[in-house]
């Protein structure tokens, strides 16, 4: 069977009876794990799974002619495969060196399931950290052969979640897949919006809540006699413990200088009060004793 199809099986050419009619691909994608986002190369490295399926016209059998075999796999380099390429990913061609099987029905229809893991450009916005909302856009597209030749389709229009491992830092929200013309290059375009949400207990229980807490706890200097030693101990105790704690969650904040997140002008604010309350103190204690 394997010898007689790839006999009649010109691999150069699209496999469709017809060259003038597009040979329509359709493409179901699953993703399979957000690995890393990168706020500082503005870069997102995720895995996904492909269920990519044709009709090859020109490889068709019967069954009955081969003991009843209904379905083969085939080596990939004897037979015609889309060339997928992504626009915006760090490699265009991601798909170089898969070495995923192809099965071939007796139908002609074929099924390719590659599952590969890349790093995409996007634009990251981190300025409401750690309650932002992050929308990337994946363009792939058949590089060898113009939306006329090959017709990329969307099986689903929306990611499937069925192998998803869990981020334990972002949220898959409502992702979306769907497929265009583009005028410039005449490719056929799909499109995957991938869109994520911050999840913000780790951040509020660990950042947002002991700066309130110090914040709130430097107020109370005013609270102690002016005459005291220890009004001064207090707001120096507090102005270094701010600074300490702000040096050990600085890691945790985006190191970016696109956006500014607004949680640094709040630290900022606050490391200023402290200041100002510190130097208070040391006014009052100077004319108390004056």
């Amino acid at each position: 069977l394997d010898k007689h199809l790839m006999q009649q099986n010109p691999k150069k050419l699209r496999p469709i009876v017809n060259q003038s009619e597009p040979v329509t691909v359709n493409i179901n994608v699953y993703i399979f794990a957000l690995l890393q986002v990168n706020h500082i190369r503005q870069t997102l490295e995720i895995s996904f799974v492909y269920n990519i399926t044709w009709k090859d016209e020109l490889l068709t059998w019967n069954p009955e002619d081969y003991g009843g075999i209904n379905a083969f796999v085939p080596e990939t380099a004897s037979i015609w495969m889309p060339f997928l390429s992504c626009y915006n990913c760090l490699e265009m061609n991601i798909f170089k060196d898969e070495q995923s099987p192809v099965t071939i029905y007796q139908d002609g229809v074929v099924v390719w399931q590659p599952r590969k893991k890349f790093e995409v450009f996007c634009n990251i916005k981190v300025r409401y950290f750690p309650f932002d909302e992050q929308i990337c856009k994946i363009q792939f597209f058949p590089m060898k052969h113009f939306y006329f030749e090959v017709l990329l389709k969307e099986a689903s229009n929306s990611v499937q979640k069925v192998f998803y491992i869990e981020n334990g830092e972002w949220e898959m929200k409502n992702n979306k897949v769907n497929s265009y013309f583009h005028t410039i290059s005449k490719s056929s375009i799909l499109e995957v919006t991938l869109n994520m949400e911050r999840r913000p207990l780790y951040f509020l229980l660990n950042i947002i809540s002991p700066i309130v807490l110090l914040s709130f706890l430097n107020l109370f200097t005013f609270c102690l006699p002016d005459d005291s030693g220890e009004k001064i101990l207090f707001s120096l105790t507090m102005l270094l413990s701010q600074t300490v704690f702000l040096g050990t969650i600085s890691s945790s904040l985006p190191a970016t200088s696109i956006e500014i997140v607004y949680i640094t002008y709040y630290i900022t604010c606050l490391l200023g009060s402290s200041c100002l309350i510190t130097i208070a103190s040391i006014t009052l204690l100077y004319f108390n004793h004056k």
